[in-house]
């Protein structure tokens, strides 16, 4: 046996320091920066041309098709080991596909058929706990997530008339529960 590294290993490690630098770009704190920076104007134009009504309530699409973009998105990542910028056109077209193609809850014509529409600004809070994880089924996991549900619950139950300590609740959304 050679000393030498084997064709196999010479592969391995180059795939492996492929899914490092993976790993490394998606905590990356510039991309977040970069990212972050784009989203909330893509957001409020998005909300803005709803808002007007410039969007259908719905852009129905047959799901095989819808299934069949997806894959296609999928398919074509592009060069995986991209710099900042071209990440941030391919996170910018594929934002923006996932907003023409939801259902437009904020426009006016929207009839709550099953979900209300978000408040825009309790989206960006909900965006910080989703970016961070800050469950709150236990408490060490989301400290102040948990300190202000219980806050919300006991100022909502004090509100319509109940009396401090004698109910109890959780804060969930939608069909959730």
């Amino acid at each position: 046996m050679s000393g030498g590294t084997s064709e196999a290993e010479n592969v391995l490690n180059f795939q492996t320091d492929v899914l490092r630098e993976r790993v490394r770009k998606a905590f990356d704190p510039q991309l977040v920066r970069t990212l972050g920076r784009r989203l909330p104007e893509l957001l409020a134009r998005h909300f803005s041309a709803v808002m007007r009504e410039r969007l259908p309530v719905m852009d129905w699409r047959l799901p095989e098709e819808n299934c069949r973009e997806a894959a296609e998105c999928l398919d074509s990542g592009g060069n995986k080991t991209a710099d900042d910028e071209a990440l941030a056109e391919a996170f910018e077209s594929l934002l923006e596909k996932a907003l023409s193609r939801g259902n437009q809850l904020h426009n006016p014509r929207y009839v709550g058929h099953q979900v209300p529409p978000p408040i825009p600004i309790a989206a960006w809070f909900d965006a910080v706990g989703a970016m961070t994880n800050q469950v709150m089924a236990v408490y060490e996991m989301g400290p102040w997530a948990t300190a202000m549900e219980k806050a919300m619950v006991d100022r909502l139950g004090c509100l319509i008339g109940w009396a401090r300590g004698e109910f109890s609740g959780l804060i969930t959304h939608g069909g959730s529960l």
